[in-house]
């Protein structure tokens, strides 16, 4: 599972996809960023984003080095995935 933000359709409305894939066959879902997100963080998938969406949201490579959601799992309580 991967889980990727491609674009956004406004300042507060992301678009992004899941990939589910086995083997040589791959599943892309449209889904909210919340749900793109949230999904694969409970799965420890990848997120992968356009360069150019986290630039113009200010985000720089220096702030993402490093972080992973194998970091954060003792932090703090998952957040409820709604509906599953």
């Amino acid at each position: 599972m991967r889980a990727s933000i491609d674009g956004a359709r406004s300042r507060h409305d992301f678009r992004c996809h899941l990939s589910l894939g086995n083997g040589s066959r791959e599943v892309l879902i449209e889904a909210s960023a919340g749900e793109a997100l949230s999904l694969a963080l409970q799965a420890g998938a990848r997120i992968v984003a356009d360069p150019v969406l986290l630039e113009e949201a200010g985000v720089t490579a220096d702030d993402l080095r490093g972080v992973s959601a194998r970091n954060l799992h003792g932090e703090a309580d998952p957040a409820p995935v709604l509906g599953i």
